[in-house]
Protein backbone atom coordinates (compact mmCIF):
# COMPACT_ATOMS: atom_id res chain seq x y z
CA UNK A 1 0.00 0.00 0.00
CA UNK A 2 2.95 2.02 0.97
CA UNK A 3 4.41 1.80 -2.61
CA UNK A 4 1.12 2.45 -4.31
CA UNK A 5 0.40 5.98 -2.67
CA UNK A 6 3.99 6.81 -3.97
CA UNK A 7 3.62 6.11 -7.10
CA UNK A 8 0.08 8.09 -6.80
CA UNK A 9 2.33 10.89 -5.11
CA UNK A 10 5.09 10.86 -8.46
CA UNK A 11 2.19 10.70 -10.80
CA UNK A 12 0.57 14.34 -9.54
CA UNK A 13 3.88 15.44 -9.29
CA UNK A 14 4.79 14.75 -13.27
CA UNK A 15 0.83 15.85 -14.53
CA UNK A 16 1.77 19.29 -12.62
CA UNK A 17 5.35 19.52 -14.36
CA UNK A 18 4.44 18.43 -17.75
CA UNK A 19 1.01 20.81 -17.48
CA UNK A 20 3.76 23.80 -16.94
CA UNK A 21 6.21 22.35 -19.98
CA UNK A 22 2.68 22.54 -21.99
CA UNK A 23 1.49 25.70 -20.95
CA UNK A 24 4.71 27.19 -21.62
CA UNK A 25 5.32 26.07 -24.90
CA UNK A 26 1.96 27.02 -26.00
CA UNK A 27 2.40 30.51 -24.63
CA UNK A 28 5.32 30.60 -26.85
CA UNK A 29 3.92 29.63 -29.56
CA UNK A 30 0.71 31.80 -29.38
CA UNK A 31 3.72 34.84 -28.79
CA UNK A 32 5.64 33.61 -32.23
CA UNK A 33 2.01 33.50 -33.82
CA UNK A 34 0.67 37.08 -32.80
CA UNK A 35 4.32 38.80 -33.49
CA UNK A 36 4.22 36.55 -36.83
CA UNK A 37 0.87 38.51 -37.55
CA UNK A 38 1.51 41.58 -36.45
CA UNK A 39 4.87 41.94 -38.41
CA UNK A 40 2.94 40.25 -42.02
CA UNK A 41 0.53 43.14 -41.44
CA UNK A 42 2.94 46.03 -41.20
CA UNK A 43 4.49 44.79 -44.25
CA UNK A 44 1.77 43.68 -45.83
Amino acid sequence: MKNQSVLRALNVIAEKHLNIIYTRSLHNHYWIFLSNISRTNTTG
